[in-house]
């Protein structure tokens, strides 16, 4: 690959005043022996000299091949309906030429190609050049089971060639519930505030459906339904179809007069027609009532219990009696006291708020926010965490076709903390979503050390598929592996769709990050998933930072 200037001199860097724009060009040099269906991505990174934390990314996808067909793709669908794909297969020969079609599903589900007025085809033909869109249709079995998986492959070979020209893509089908609504949420509220929890509504039905809203609380507390703006008050919403999503928001009021400690229970109802009747999915959230609790933003809001480094930590007490004092200390990991509030006049509502701005230099850790009334009597504390002002930037895992073939993963952090993170480990953990909800958990699947499948039990120890250790991350820099490690797909148990998940720690074992990525590995001895030894509490905290179940205000 070369960078150079719209005259062929090469270049490594540009000079731009303000608002100044240049053109670039970047040329890819195919291998010789690269085969055709290849797919490579090249990322083009600018970073300003002077401040590492500007930074941009451009991709371009290079496509081998004579013929090509276009792109892999993926859809969720429920069980007994069909899920159709669109494909563009191009002649990229300087002759015309027609091209067989064949579609091959691996779980040898019924499938059928045909063009765009609906015509079965077995083959198309095109000029120089020419290209034309194909569309798939999997038909997916009334006997399927929630979570499976099945790969359709569309492979355009040329007719009456002497050499073998031919590119294919994969159409990936994940078998779930027609409605599904995620996920379960737990959080805490203060007396007289609004916890607020937010959903994601999947259709996996081949139609748009109109999903109706309602909820059961346990405590009788009032549940009010937003769009994803948080603006729209709705009662209901419209879901694409093949696995389109929505997002939704359920706010609860807590009651002024709640006891501290009280918890609620509020189930979520999504509903949608069917020909038969109606579907209805459920989630469930968890409100504990608290009369301390720390949040994101000045407007109480997003409440969360992860910081990081240099971010400004609101607290608020409620559930006070209104025009009593009282005065709020803030404690870092070591239980220094690191601000001690002047007393605050708790408000007609029964509140008191303070807030501390963490700084570089402070430690990060397990946290704790005290209240105390004016009389120094101790009324309740609030746990939380501060990390480091960094993030995991770049995760990939390449894609492995065939039998023996390597996975090969690699991942990039930065730290934009001035603190320096000493001493910290990423850990790579290979999984297959046994029950397509999206997350690990117990029945799934993860690849350990050696290679091997193992399916987790929800409480055993996750042996990694691989930790990179010992890394140090100077405040604005950043930090790439030296090599992609990689994993033999030999002992994968499915073909289809899986995922690696990558947590960053510090050298004491919190949490700074998280990131998940997807492949393919198509092995074609997958192993039977009741054969499996069963083992298996993550080793790791697998959430991402600053993404919280719940939020109050």
């Amino acid at each position: 690959m070369s960078i150079t200037d719209a005259d062929g001199n090469p270049l490594s860097a540009v000079t731009l005043a303000a608002d100044e724009t240049r053109d670039i060009q970047v040329t890819v040099t195919i291998p010789g022996g690269a085969t055709d269906g290849t797919q490579d991505v090249t990322t083009l990174t600018a970073t300003a000299q002077g401040d590492p934390g500007v930074v941009d990314t451009a991709t371009d996808t290079t496509l081998v091949g004579q013929v090509t067909v276009t792109p892999n793709q993926s859809a969720t669908m429920a069980p007994g309906y069909m899920v159709e794909y669109e494909f563009l297969v191009q002649n990229n020969m300087p002759g015309a030429g027609v091209f067989d079609l064949t579609a091959v599903s691996s779980l040898g589900w019924t499938n059928y190609v045909r063009d765009l007025d609906g015509n079965t085809i077995t083959s198309v033909s095109l000029s120089a050049g020419e290209s034309a869109t194909v569309r798939v249709q999997v038909y997916v079995p009334a006997t399927a089971t929630i979570g499976q998986q099945d790969l359709t492959r569309l492979t355009a070979t040329r007719q009456s060639s002497t050499t073998l020209v031919r590119s294919s893509a994969t159409a990936s089908t994940t078998v779930l519930d027609g409605l599904t609504i995620q996920p379960n949420n737990e959080s805490y509220a203060g007396a007289g505030t609004i916890a607020q929890y937010t959903h994601t509504i999947t259709n996996s039905w081949p139609t748009t459906r109109t999903v109706d809203l309602s909820y059961t609380s346990s405590a009788g507390w009032p549940v009010t339904f937003y769009a994803a703006d948080g603006l729209t008050p709705i009662t209901a919403v419209s879901v694409g179809p093949n696995g389109a999503m929505a997002d939704i928001i359920a706010r609860v009021a807590v009651p002024s007069d709640a006891a501290p400690e009280a918890v609620d229970t509020t189930i979520v109802y999504a509903t949608a027609p069917t020909a038969t009747g109606t579907v209805t999915a459920s989630a469930t959230d968890i409100t504990t009532v608290r009369q301390l609790t720390t949040y994101a933003d000045g407007g109480y809001v997003n409440q969360t219990d992860d910081f990081v480094l240099g971010q400004t930590i609101f607290g608020r007490a409620t559930g006070l009696e209104p025009g009593d004092y009282v005065y709020f200390v803030w404690k870092d990991d070591l239980g220094n006291v690191v601000r001690t509030s002047s007393e605050r006049k708790v408000d007609t509502q029964g509140m008191a708020f303070d807030e501390y701005t963490t700084l570089e230099s402070d430690l990060v850790g397990n946290w704790k926010l005290e209240i105390y009334s004016n009389r120094d009597v101790f009324l309740e504390d609030s746990l939380f965490t501060v990390t480091f002002d960094a993030e995991i930037t770049a995760l990939s895992a390449t894609d492995a076709p065939g039998v023996g073939q390597d996975v090969a993963v690699t991942s990039s952090v930065f730290n934009s903390s001035a603190t320096t993170v000493t001493a910290s480990t990423m850990t790579y953990v290979i999984w297959w979503d046994n029950d397509g909800n999206g997350t690990f958990g117990a029945g799934d699947v993860y690849i350990d050390d050696t290679g091997a499948p193992v399916v987790w039990d929800g409480d055993s120890p996750v042996t990694a598929t691989h930790v990179t250790s010992g890394i140090t991350v100077a405040g604005g820099d950043a930090w790439t592996e030296a090599a992609p490690w990689t994993v033999s797909n030999t002992q994968f148990p499915n073909q289809g769709t899986y995922r690696v998940t990558a947590t960053w720690a510090d050298g004491d074992g919190n949490v700074i990050d998280v990131a998940t990525t997807e492949f393919y590995s198509i092995p074609t001895l997958g192993w039977p998933l009741f054969a499996l030894a069963v083992a298996g509490a993550a080793i790791v905290l697998w959430r991402r930072r600053r993404e919280v179940g719940g939020e109050a205000a």
